[in-house]
C-alpha cells in the first residue's frame, strides 16, 4: 500500500476564509482531497444542495458529499483552472459559461427569494458600510441601495454572482469543466449582475467580453428592458466595486465608482438586448470595470 504520509504536507491549507470572510479549504482524506466551504447559514446550504442537483444543472457544479449545517463538504477536482487555458480553449469555457448563465437565469426554484439563505444585495451593503473610510457620506451608499431596490423585475431567478475563469476548473481526467466556488449561489432579482461580474473578470480581454456577451444574448433572446431597470443594475453595480475596492483599502478608487455610478453599465444590458458588440470601447476606457 502506498504511504501517503510523506505527500499530504503540501496538501494542507494555508487559507482558511475566502474574501467574503467563510470558511474555505481543501484538505487530505485517506486517498483523496476534500474541500469544506461554509453558507451563509443552513438554509442557503441547502438551497445550494437543491440548486446544484436540479437535472437540467447535472454536470456543472461541483458536487456536493456531505452537508452538516451550514458547511458543505466536496471532493475536489483534480485539474487546472480556466483563466491558465490558452485563448481558444478560453472560448470553449466561454460557451460553457453563457449556456450555465441562460439555464440559472430561467429557473426559479422558490416562491421567496428568502427561502434561499443568503441575499447578495444585503451582503453587498453590509460589505461597503464594513470597509468605508471613516470620512465617507453614508447617505450616499443608503441613497444608492434604494436605487437598486427600485428594481422592476418581478420573477427572481438562480443567480451565481462568482462565475469566473478562475473558479471553473478543467477535470484532468475527464477534460469537463466544473464551477468550484458555490458559496453566493442563491436567487434573486439581480441576476443580471453576474453578466457584470462575468464581463468583470473578462473585461483585459474585449474580444473574449463582446464574444460572452454575445453567445448570452443569443442563449437567452431577446428581452425587454426599462429604464428604472438599468439604473437599479448600474446602483447595485456600483456598490459592489466599490465595496471591493474599500475592502482593498482602494478608497479613491471606491469613492470614484460611487460617484459616476450611472456612467456606463447600461450598456450591457442594453447591448445585450440589441445583440451588437459595437459599443464595448467602454470595456478599455471605464476603469470600473477594466480596472482590477
Amino acid at each position: 500500500m502506498k504511504n501517503y504520509n510523506n505527500t499530504v504536507s503540501h496538501w494542507w491549507p494555508t487559507k482558511w476564509k475566502s474574501k467574503i470572510d467563510r470558511l474555505t479549504f481543501v484538505f487530505p482524506f485517506f486517498y483523496r482531497r476534500l474541500k469544506i466551504y461554509q453558507a451563509a447559514n443552513s438554509t442557503q446550504a441547502s438551497f445550494i444542495k437543491r440548486a446544484i442537483y436540479l437535472p437540467i444543472l447535472a454536470g456543472y457544479f461541483h458536487p456536493i458529499t456531505y452537508l452538516f449545517n451550514k458547511y458543505i463538504l466536496a471532493d475536489w477536482v483534480e485539474g487546472v483552472t480556466c483563466d491558465t487555458l490558452s485563448i481558444s480553449e478560453k472560448y470553449q469555457v466561454i460557451n460553457w459559461i453563457s449556456d450555465l448563465q441562460c439555464m440559472l437565469h430561467s429557473i426559479k426554484l422558490c416562491e421567496k427569494d428568502e427561502q434561499a439563505g443568503f441575499s447578495y444585495m444585503d451582503y453587498l451593503e453590509k460589505r461597503i458600510v464594513r470597509f468605508s473610510p471613516p470620512d465617507q457620506n453614508l447617505d450616499q451608499i443608503k441613497q444608492l441601495r434604494k436605487i437598486a431596490s427600485s428594481h422592476p423585475v418581478n420573477e427572481s431567478r438562480l443567480s451565481h454572482p462568482d462565475v469566473t475563469l478562475r473558479n471553473i476548473v478543467k477535470n484532468n481526467n475527464s477534460g469537463k469543466f466544473i464551477l468550484v466556488d458555490n458559496e453566493l449561489l442563491s436567487q434573486s432579482p439581480y441576476f443580471l449582475l453576474d453578466i457584470f461580474n462575468t464581463c468583470y473578470n473578462l473585461a483585459p480581454s474585449s474580444e473574449l467580453t463582446s464574444y460572452y456577451l454575445d453567445r448570452y444574448s443569443c442563449c437567452q433572446g431577446d428581452f425587454s428592458l426599462l429604464p428604472e431597470w438599468i439604473s437599479s443594475l448600474s446602483a447595485a453595480w456600483a456598490l459592489r466595486i466599490a465595496g471591493s475596492n474599500f475592502q482593498d483599502g482602494l478608497f479613491q478608487e471606491g469613492r470614484e465608482c460611487l460617484d459616476n455610478w450611472d456612467k456606463g453599465y447600461g450598456e450591457i444590458l442594453t447591448s445585450l438586448q440589441r445583440k451588437q458588440t459595437s459599443n464595448f470601447e467602454y470595456l478599455r476606457r471605464n476603469k470600473m470595470l477594466y480596472e482590477r
